[in-house]
């Protein structure tokens, strides 16, 4: 993953979503978990809306009876709080998987 480049990596994003917006998108959708991390350099001087994919699984999830969805992730994204902090924050309580299991 570019040795955790993120500077570099979200430097990438960002150019990508500017094309995107001058091209006549309305939205920026991100379709992978650990580059959310990244969504405030990607977003940086866009004005679209930026569907963040926490929000969107804890809006699907919220829609059941369940509020302690299990989370399987890349280790870094159940590690970190960008995406667990957005569940969390919309009442759910999720489950993250230790190194052990």
């Amino acid at each position: 993953m570019n040795d955790a480049n993120w500077a570099a990596i979200g430097d990438v994003l960002h150019a990508e979503a500017k094309l995107l917006a001058s091209g006549g998108a309305e939205r920026i959708v991100l379709a992978t978990n650990t580059m959310h991390k990244l969504r405030d350099q990607i977003m940086q001087g866009i004005d679209l809306p930026f569907i963040h994919i926490a929000l969107a699984t804890a809006t699907a999830v919220l829609a059941g009876v369940s509020k302690r969805p299990a989370f399987f992730a890349t280790k870094f994204t159940m590690k970190e709080a960008f995406y667990l902090d957005i569940l969390c924050d919309n009442g759910l309580d999720p489950i993250v998987p230790n190194t052990a299991e």
